[in-house]
Order: C-alpha cells, then structure tokens, then sequence
C-alpha cells in the first residue's frame, strides 16, 4: 500500500509539472525528443569558413543584412559594406576573394579602426584651423 501511495503522489506531481508546462525532466510536456545526431543536424556549424570571416552568415531576413547587401550592390566600395560582407561570410567563394583585397586594403589604412580614423580627422581638422588662422591674421 505504500508503494501504491508514492507511486500516486509522484504521479499527481508530474500532472502538476505537466499543467505547468514542465515534465519531470524539466522540458516541456509538448517537446520531442531528440538524438544528439539529430540536434546536431539543425544547428548552424560554420564548417570551413571563408579567409578574415568571423560570423556564421545571417539568416536571409535579417534586415542589417539587407541593409548592407543593398549597400555594397550600390557602393561597392564602401567601407562598412565591404566589412559586413567579408566577417559575416556573405559572398561566393570567387567573389569574397575579390573583394578581400579590399577589405585587407581598408584593414592596412585603418578604416576599421574607428580611433585611428577619428585620430586622423582631428589631425585634418586642426591643419585646416591652421591655415584659416595663418589667412585671417596676413590679411
């Protein structure tokens, strides 16, 4: 009799679990067992990735996506569109090798890193300063 009544209460609390939204072994009563082949299967491995590639490429209706594909089709060589395109894997193998000349080009002028570039125009802002003051004072 006393297995039968803790068989019973554990069977009242998996019910209760399960009104919760949780079995017993803390997944969702409506869930489907997986394999691990199987859970493997449907998560995104980069597999090889391409050269400077840092990110798995964004799902197609990622609207940053959009925005930079559409930026890099008009400006192809734009800065920020060439950066998006190269770390995030979104060009065919042929076509990433291309523009990765670019984008190393970028890389070596600095326009990636963005105190280097602010560096450089406050170094452009204070020569021209220099000059509107060496103008007004000989004029």
């Amino acid at each position: 009799e006393s297995e039968e009544s803790e068989e019973s209460e554990e069977s009242e609390e998996s019910e209760e679990e399960e009104k919760k939204g949780k079995a017993s072994n803390g997944k969702k009563a409506g869930d489907v067992e997986m394999t691990p082949a199987q859970i493997a299967k449907t998560r995104r491995t980069p597999g090889k990735l391409l050269i400077d590639q840092k990110k798995l490429p964004p799902s197609k209706g990622d609207p940053t996506r959009g925005f930079y594909e559409s930026m890099f089709e008009e400006f192809p060589k734009s800065h920020i569109a060439v950066k998006y395109m190269i770390e995030n894997g979104l060009l065919s193998a042929t076509k990433h090798k291309e523009v990765h000349k670019l984008y190393a080009k970028y890389k070596v002028q600095g326009l990636f890193n963005t105190r280097e570039r602010m560096l450089k125009a406050a170094a452009i802002i204070r020569a021209k300063n220099k000059k509107g003051v060496r103008k007004s004072s000989s004029g």
